[in-house]
C-alpha cells in the first residue's frame, strides 16, 4: 500500500450543475477540509436520542462543510444587480454569505466539498472537468 500525505492547501473551483451553460457562470472555490472539521462533521450527522432512537442531521453536517471549506466565489448578485462580496470571519465563511445561497445549491456545493475532501482522486469527476 502507497500512503500520500494529504493536503487541505490545495483550492478547487466548483460551478454548480444549473449554471454550466450560462455564458457567465456562478462559482465557488474551496479547499478540503481538514481532519478536526471532518470529524465534527462525522461526529454531527448522528444524534442519538434518550429513546435510543437516531436523529440524522444532515444541514448541520453541509453547514460545517460550507463554512470550513469554502474559500471564495464569484458572479453571485445581490437583487439590485450590486456583486456579493465574499467574507471569512474568525476563520469561516461568514454566515450572511451563505445566505445568499439557496438550500438545494448549498447542499450540492456541501455535498462537492465532503467527496472531495473524502476521496480528492476524485475530484475532477466532481467538479465536471472530465
Amino acid at each position: 500500500m502507497a500512503l500520500t500525505t494529504l493536503t487541505t492547501e490545495d483550492e478547487y473551483t466548483y460551478t454548480p450543475l444549473s449554471q454550466r451553460d450560462e455564458k457567465d457562470p456562478f462559482y465557488v472555490t474551496f479547499k478540503r477540509l481538514s481532519l478536526e472539521v471532518i470529524a465534527e462533521a462525522q461526529d454531527t450527522v448522528l444524534n442519538l436520542n434518550n429513546d435510543q432512537s437516531m436523529t440524522l442531521h444532515v444541514n448541520a453536517q453541509n453547514l460545517l462543510a460550507l463554512r470550513h471549506g469554502l474559500t471564495g466565489w464569484d458572479n453571485i448578485t445581490d437583487t439590485k444587480g450590486k456583486p456579493v462580496k465574499f467574507r471569512i470571519v474568525r476563520g469561516v465563511t461568514a454566515t450572511e454569505c451563505l445566505e445568499y445561497l439557496p438550500q438545494e445549491l448549498r447542499t450540492e456545493i456541501a455535498t462537492v466539498i465532503l467527496e472531495v475532501t473524502k476521496d480528492p482522486s476524485k475530484a475532477d469527476e466532481l467538479l465536471g472537468n472530465e
